[in-house]
Order: structure tokens, then C-alpha cells, then sequence
């Protein structure tokens, strides 16, 4: 039987807030000895092609979120699907992810999110596609 863990994530809109959330999944993250999966709208970039239209991208801002990424030894799971998550028709943006750690990948070798073509939200759904894996090892 596989076992695992999903952790749904929403990021507060300002950056302090944020970080107690980065604190948090960090504790979360020493402890986990399972398949873990992060996923949700963590209003915050990685990168400054994360982004189209809006204020210039500033590092400091990008910082917390790889310094979380790099500290709980998690990635982006492989993905299909518009790059963007999260539009207002002016500003295009990639916010929505889904990480995973290493153990994720053990479980779960053939899966990948889906991220969906935007409809009536401003954000883009996400689905994780496990059709793939093998029933069990």
C-alpha cells in the first residue's frame, strides 16, 4: 500500500505573513519521513519570468520562497499545461505550484500535475495525474 501525505497550501497575500507560513511548512518538513505533497497558491514567485506585466521583480522578494524550497528539500513536480496560473487579463503569473519531496518521486515515479487552462477563476487548476504509476511495488 502506498502512503502519503498532501499539505493544501494558501499563501498569505504580504511577504511577512508569508514567512510564518515558510516557517511552519519547514517544520513540517523536518519531520517528514513519507511522501509529501504541497500544493495551492503560494503567492510568491521563483523566478522573474514567473511574471508578465506588474511591478519590476525585485530578489528579495523571490528569496524566502527558494530559501523554504531549498531548506525542505522539495521541487516543482513535473507539469503540462500553460505556464501561468493566475491572471488578472493585465498581470500574468505563476503563483499555483505543487512541490513534493524526494520521497514523493519513490511512490509516485510516472506522476505530474496538470496545471488547467484558466475558465472562470483567475487562477488555474491543478491536477495530480498518478494514472501512470503501477498499482503497487
Amino acid at each position: 500500500m502506498k502512503q502519503f501525505y498532501i499539505t493544501f497550501f494558501y499563501g498569505a497575500n504580504q511577504e511577512v505573513d508569508r514567512r510564518l507560513l515558510w516557517e511552519g511548512l519547514t517544520a513540517i518538513a523536518n519531520k517528514m519521513d513519507e511522501a509529501w505533497c504541497i500544493l495551492g497558491d503560494f503567492n510568491s514567485i521563483l523566478h522573474p519570468g514567473d511574471r508578465i506585466g506588474g511591478t519590476d521583480i525585485q530578489t528579495a522578494k523571490i528569496k524566502p520562497f527558494e530559501d523554504y524550497i531549498n531548506t525542505c528539500e522539495v521541487q516543482e513536480m513535473r507539469s503540462i499545461g500553460p505556464y501561468f496560473t493566475w491572471t488578472n487579463k493585465t498581470i500574468w503569473t505563476r503563483i499555483d505550484r505543487t512541490l513534493v519531496n524526494a520521497l514523493w518521486y519513490d511512490q509516485f515515479d510516472f506522476s505530474q500535475v496538470i496545471y488547467m487552462p484558466n475558465s472562470v477563476s483567475d487562477h488555474t487548476a491543478l491536477i495530480i495525474d498518478t494514472l501512470g504509476c503501477p498499482a503497487n511495488n
